[in-house]
């Protein structure tokens, strides 16, 4: 395909000559302010809402994938969190567990010594 460069000042009133011979528009302004000019003004914004719009979507669709990723790897962490906090609890809760076991032989051991010193006290003195 073969390309055409043509000067603006050349082309121009080829433009305006096709739009009055068409139109009957004899300037480009007065083009503008007419209902096709209009028209053709609305499509143009049209055209860059809709770019804008899906500019947006495909950025809000990639934000949505790294925000899934985020909670993904969140949520990931959290359950190792929780997993540590409960191996920790579990850990002090076993210790607890023995001391209150010696705690509970050590009151055995004095109630006994009682008993025992209380059997001296009443048949040797």
């Amino acid at each position: 395909m073969t390309e055409l460069t043509i000067d603006k000042n050349k082309l121009k009133p080829v433009v305006l000559d096709a739009l009055n011979e068409f139109f009957n528009i004899s300037d480009f302004e007065e083009f503008k302010h007419s209902f096709l000019g209009r028209l053709i003004g609305l499509e143009i914004k049209m055209e860059v809402l809709i770019n804008e719009i899906q500019n947006f979507s495909s950025s809000f669709g990639i934000n949505h994938r790294i925000l899934q990723t985020e909670i993904k790897v969140s949520q990931i962490d959290s359950i190792s969190e929780m997993k540590a906090t409960n191996k920790a609890l579990e850990t002090k809760l076993d210790h607890l567990i023995s001391r209150v076991a010696f705690q509970e032989k050590l009151q055995y051991l004095t109630l006994a010594a009682a008993v025992v010193w209380f059997i001296k006290l009443i048949f040797f003195f």
